[in-house]
């Protein structure tokens, strides 16, 4: 009996180190993000706001955000969102290609780790540009 007393002390030492410490901090997070206000900022399926708590800001369709409660809902499960808990962490701008996404015209493979070749950037803005039949004019 006393083993088992001493291996059921062990084990609820392990949790409290372990889980039982990650589930308190994230508890200890989560409350202080319910006082967070995103000004300026409303659910677009509820209504709330300013939204308070994490915003969340489609990244398929412009100016469309979520509270956390809306974004739970199993509507919005296919959808992707950019997850917003501080306001002066929001991106000023925000472009998303999917691979989905097509327009009419190939678009330039850039990646955020990518070198760019200065001697090629020129041609690929011109070609880039010439698609949208905005050519840049040269200076006179």
């Amino acid at each position: 009996m006393e083993e088992q007393v001493a291996y059921v002390k062990e084990e609820i030492q392990k949790l409290l180190k372990g889980g039982l410490k990650d589930i308190f901090e994230d508890r200890r997070r989560c409350a202080g993000q319910a006082s967070v206000v995103h000004e300026k900022y409303e659910c677009d399926d509820c209504g709330m706001a300013p939204i308070v708590g994490i915003r969340y800001k489609c990244t398929r369709r412009d100016d469309y955000d979520l509270c956390e409660k809306c974004e739970r809902k199993p509507e919005h499960r296919n959808s992707t969102f950019l997850k917003i808990r501080k306001p002066h962490h929001a991106p000023a701008k925000l472009i998303v290609k999917y691979p989905d996404q097509t327009c009419g015209f190939p678009m330039p493979d850039m990646h955020v780790d990518q070198t760019v070749d200065l001697n090629n950037l020129a041609k690929t803005f011109s070609s880039f540009c010439g698609n949208f039949g905005m050519m840049p004019q040269a200076p006179a």
